[in-house]
């Protein structure tokens, strides 16, 4: 072995040390995402919500409390974070917009009924927060 492959593959190995460190760290961080403590209101403001990436609970409130709003965008998510929304009550009726911005759904969905909710996840490569599933149950 000559001094020049010794050097190339210590580094591969650093490289490789540098993506397991960076699995696990994701991992970690994954474990923030999947822990939905207490619900936080978020409220539309022009359109936009965001998220904290240490909660995956949240409840979803029309701009200035009117009866309907349009969400087309979800700031603040980090990759791999699931997100759950509901309404925040049942006489504000948020409708999440299929493709208007970040958000990659199956349609729009009109969180309608405190019981509705739509479950998504943050792809940080295409920078949009997909659906994994949704539940309207009024």
């Amino acid at each position: 072995m000559t001094w020049w492959t010794v050097i190339e593959d210590m580094l591969g190995r650093m490289r490789e040390m540098e993506r397991r460190v960076a699995r696990l760290e994701t991992l970690e961080a994954a474990q923030q995402f999947i822990m939905a403590g207490e619900p936080t209101v978020l409220t539309i403001a022009a359109g936009v919500v965001t998220v904290t990436p240490t909660k995956s609970f949240f409840y979803v409130a029309t701009e200035a409390s009117a009866a309907t709003d349009d969400l087309d965008t979800i700031n603040g998510g980090v990759d791999g974070q699931i997100i759950v929304l509901h309404s925040a009550t049942s006489a504000e009726d948020p409708t999440l917009k299929d493709y208007s911005d970040n958000l990659a759904l199956a349609g729009d969905f009109t969180l309608d009924h405190i019981l509705d909710s739509i479950t998504l996840i943050y792809e940080d490569t295409l920078g949009k927060w997909l659906e994994i599933s949704r539940s309207d149950n009024y």
